[in-house]
């Protein structure tokens, strides 16, 4: 009887072997490549401008019969201060990392498609070995 429980012992380190094995052996590394990102940058600046509108007026009436002369002569100078902002836009391109995956190999894929399968398999095993190990144990 103990022969038989240590038989099923090394079956449940076998198949924990088996189990581990195809788990831990999986891809080994990501590879980077570079892709360009475009970054826009917005500056303001401020642009000061003075204006000058300049309004002459004159007005000169003269009557002859009983003498009336109006004389006018006006002239106005406005400034105005301009106050204007720029946008300038520069646009820069950074090249920046991304992962590729490349394309599985045969073997690769078969350890996908068959990986569900194996970890169900030993899960089921290892459910198994320990019930039927409590089982003995308590006989």
């Amino acid at each position: 009887m103990a022969a038989h429980i240590l038989q099923s012992a090394k079956d449940t380190a076998a198949a924990l072997l088996t189990a581990a094995t195809l788990i831990l052996s999986s891809c080994t590394r990501t590879v980077y490549t570079p892709v360009e990102s475009v970054r826009t940058e917005y500056r303001d600046r401020a642009v000061e401008r003075m204006s000058v509108d300049t309004v002459r007026d004159t007005r000169f009436i003269l009557l002859r019969g009983d003498t009336v002369i109006d004389r006018r002569l006006s002239e106005r100078i406005r400034y105005v201060a301009i106050h204007d902002t720029v946008r300038d836009t520069i646009r820069s391109v950074i090249r920046e990392p991304y992962p590729v995956e490349r394309p599985l190999s045969r073997w690769e894929k078969i350890k996908l498609d068959t990986g569900g399968i194996a970890i169900g398999a030993a899960i089921a095993a290892l459910s198994l070995a320990a019930f039927l190990l409590v089982r003995r144990l308590r006989r």
